[in-house]
């Protein structure tokens, strides 16, 4: 055959085109389905890597989402899933396209039969990563000891899972597991009395799995009473760490002997002052040099003269290209230290702030416009206010950042900052946007823009990096509570 004769789609390699839709969106991969047989192939991979299966409904059993559930989502919920596990069980091609899977159990009453389906369909995902079975304050479901011990035997290339604590009564299983990454999932804010005496309850177990572990663990993730049992050489060999501080005396071993982390997720509770963890950082602002990504809760009342150590200990960090300081206590001026400390990151690319306000001035938005380095690709805004200036021109802060892919902003949906499309049509590169509870892939044809349908509650409520198209942006977005709103400044 010629080559003038050959379909020019057809004259590049497949693995060239599935690096180029590793670049497109979640919804161009969508339309890839329909093309060809080649990029069926190609398309699928990539859209059936994450699964997620639910069980009952989260928003029932939560409590929460917009609008009111109707009366058959439980059941419906429940039927759905059943199908697709007995696609993965009876198609072992489909089987080796899923690397990631979500259970979310809500159900109350579902059939043994389907958490058998289930265990047998993770026994038909040899290509499996990561496995997480999300928690809330009520655990619903609990994994069986069957299905983790089909993860520990069938799927060789585990490398993460986040389960329940309680999960560690089988510890057979989990020490079988070939993971590096371990989430041991604590429950939600204000249930650290009860997670104190769950902990108690497991706590053997636990440092059994991290001795079984050594040498090849590399992220975990914990509560505060786990730290102090964890040994030193678990603690040296870290590279991510997430936890939760409800003890003075466990802040100071995390910046003491955790000397290689690379991504470190802090939440410190209000019942901690926030001059405890200042002054841990001001001892050697200079540790953790080998952050990458760090995500910071601080606890109430750090006002400015305070923020000194924090601006001292960020500004150190030469490597860190993530970070999400969520500090919902203080003005923009009132973090101005911490803010002139990010303005001197050259390597910075994605950046969560949160501010309160009582009236948002021109001065304060210019100050913040000014202080955002212009190398950021996804951007983080919460800002709660009672009222707005007049004369600012809030766009520019978005407008004046030439390599935004992402934006995520989080205002007075009654009395905006910006809206969803205003913000689209003045960042020329971006690509995903989200007000509130909305999620909009955005779409150019020349100056045209226009929005893909937001995403749904259950996308939302458990985000997951494969849809997102970014690591990182799933990252800014973890651990964020996002107000559900009915309807967004698109308009449909």
């Amino acid at each position: 055959m010629e080559l003038g004769t050959i379909r020019w789609t057809d004259r590049l390699p497949p693995e060239v085109w599935q690096i180029v839709l590793s670049f497109t969106t979640f919804g161009t991969n969508r339309n890839c389905l329909s093309v060809s047989k080649l990029f069926h192939n190609l398309a699928a991979r990539m859209l059936f890597s994450s699964l997620r299966i639910q069980f009952g409904s989260w928003r029932i059993a939560l409590r929460c989402g917009p609008g009111k559930p109707s009366a058959e989502e439980s059941f419906t919920n429940v039927c759905k899933p059943y199908d697709v596990l007995l696609r993965v069980i009876n198609d072992p091609v489909f089987a080796s396209y899923i690397k990631h899977v979500d259970i979310l159990p809500f159900g109350r009453m579902v059939a043994e039969s389907k958490i058998c389906t289930l265990t047998q369909a993770v026994s038909a995902m040899y290509n499996l990563r990561s496995f997480t079975w999300h928690n809330w304050n009520q655990v619903y479901m609990f994994p069986s000891s069957q299905l983790l011990e089909t993860l520990a035997s069938k799927c060789g290339h585990l490398r993460e899972y986040k389960l329940p604590f309680q999960s560690l009564h089988m510890l057979h299983a989990l020490q079988s597991m070939p993971a590096t990454d371990i989430y041991l999932c604590r429950y939600d804010r204000g249930a650290s009395e009860f997670e104190e005496e769950l902990y108690d309850a497991h706590r053997e177990s636990f440092v059994s799995l991290l001795e079984a572990r050594r040498g090849s663990l590399a992220q975990l993730s914990l509560s505060s009473p786990g730290i102090r049992d964890c040994p030193t050489y678990i603690l040296q060999d870290l590279t991510h760490l997430t936890i939760c501080i409800d003890e003075e005396r466990n802040i100071a071993v995390i910046f003491r002997h955790c000397t290689r982390l690379e991504a470190l997720f802090l939440e410190i509770t209000k019942d901690i002052p926030h001059t405890v963890f200042t002054a841990a950082i001001a001892e050697d602002p200079s540790a953790l040099p080998l952050l990458t990504h760090l995500k910071v809760f601080p606890s109430p009342g750090c006002n400015r003269e305070d923020s000194w150590p924090i601006a001292n200990f960020i500004r150190s960090k030469k490597k860190l290209r993530c970070l999400d300081y969520v500090d919902k206590f203080n003005s923009i001026m009132q973090q101005s230290r911490v803010l002139s400390a990010i303005k001197s990151l050259s390597t910075l690319e994605v950046l969560g702030l949160s501010f309160t306000q009582e009236i948002l001035e021109p001065i304060e938005w210019t100050f913040l416009t000014r202080t955002i380095p212009r190398t950021v690709t996804a951007l983080r805004l919460s800002v709660d206010y009672d009222d707005l200036g007049r004369h600012c021109e809030w766009i520019d802060l978005w407008a004046s950042l030439p390599r935004l892919s992402f934006a995520h902003v989080a205002d007075l949906r009654f009395h905006p900052i910006v809206g969803t499309r205003a913000l689209a049509a003045a960042a020329k590169s971006l690509r995903l946007v989200g007000h509130h509870s909305y999620f909009r892939e955005v779409y150019r044809t020349g100056d045209k823009v226009t929005f893909s349908k937001p995403w749904s509650p259950t996308k939302v409520k458990f985000r997951m990096a494969a849809e997102f198209g970014c690591d990182d942006w799933e990252w800014l977005m973890r651990d964020h509570r996002l107000q559900w709103i009915l309807r967004d400044s698109v308009g449909h």
